[in-house]
């Protein structure tokens, strides 16, 4: 049974604000992907929306009917005054929500966001200390909104993004990787995705018959690195696929970039080394490279692939950015 928010203070003022006969202000704008890890959403989607309204939280629901249709619908909701924006999903939903929201105004964006896990990994919310669709809806309605880091990626040499946004740039809010694990996440879309975890596990074998290492130039501030290559990772936050932890010692709130680079290796050692990114241990491998930066530009040769967020869009050459504090997200 979930409980009932308590509305705690902050400072002066609530979270959701109440008139003088004990009604909230401004509604919580809901955004969901019911169709997240393979339609399990739909279930969590069900159990927020009787807690929400349960609880008496005016709630207006915007839920995505088809790929694409967030770009479609949520532009002229962002126009309206909202108490936060919740979005229930997975990662790939997160992504969508916060290139509209930073697409939508020059300026910065003010309205608060919360995360309500829905989606096959949830990685980005490892970072918001959250355990139970309870503890996540509570910081909904009842979170105080801290400042979270974003990164901006740029296409070095024009190139459109394409997709709904049609931008030479997007935002990520996770990492960003090329290389090795692009080609993974690339292979496991389609009939790989349906197998979850074990189509992941496939899709790792199947590109590991493909190693290739890439010529890398990686320009980390004013330090440059030009080596082989078999994978780089611009991290914001720690975890990636759900459970990989692999950038231990990232923050979303330090105003840095963690950038963890794996030179080129063998499969044999890339086999070995893989399965330790679950614990962090795969740091202390003797080719895997940790390093810091606020502005880096990316090269290789060939191109490769880039999956921002667990999603597939573009390819290297690249100039990513991070931007302090750009977001709220209720925590």
């Amino acid at each position: 049974m979930l409980s009932s928010p308590s509305l705690k203070k902050q400072g002066d003022t609530t979270i959701f604000l109440k008139n003088k006969c004990g009604g909230y202000l401004k509604p919580l704008l809901l955004v969901s992907n019911p169709s997240s890890a393979k339609g399990r959403s739909r279930a969590v989607l069900e159990r927020a929306v009787a807690w929400l309204k349960q609880n008496g939280i005016p709630t207006h629901q915007l839920v995505s009917q088809h790929a694409g249709h967030l770009f479609e619908a949520l532009p002229s909701l962002l126009k309206e005054e909202w108490q936060a924006i919740a979005v229930l999903g997975g990662d790939g939903t997160l992504f969508e929500v916060i290139n509209i929201c930073l697409d939508s105004t020059s300026k910065n964006f003010a309205t608060p966001l919360a995360v309500i896990p829905g989606g096959t990994g949830n990685s980005f919310s490892k970072d918001l200390n959250g355990n139970t669709l309870e503890d996540f809806l509570q910081k909904a309605v009842e979170g105080a909104p801290q400042p979270v880091d974003v990164a901006r990626c740029r296409f070095a040499n024009g190139a459109n993004v394409g997709r709904p946004w049609h931008k030479n740039e997007f935002y990520f809010i996770n990492l960003l990787g090329a290389g090795f694990v692009a080609e993974v996440n690339h292979r496991s879309f389609g009939f790989f995705k349906k197998l979850g975890m074990f189509g992941y596990a496939v899709s790792v074998l199947a590109t590991l018959t493909k190693l290739r290492p890439y010529q890398m130039r990686l320009a980390l501030d004013e330090h440059i690195i030009e080596k082989p290559n078999t994978f780089v990772t611009i991290c914001n936050s720690r975890v990636t696929g759900g459970n990989m932890l692999i950038a231990p010692e990232a923050s979303i709130r330090d105003g840095w970039l963690d950038v963890v680079v794996a030179n080129a290796i063998s499969r044999w050692e890339l086999i070995k080394t893989f399965p330790k990114v679950f614990s962090g241990s795969h740091t202390s491998h003797p080719e895997v490279e940790i390093f810091r930066a606020r502005h880096i530009r990316l090269e290789t040769d060939p191109p490769s692939l880039l999956t921002p967020d667990g999603e597939m869009l573009g390819a290297t050459p690249i100039a990513v950015e991070i931007l302090p504090g750009k977001l709220q997200f209720l925590v």
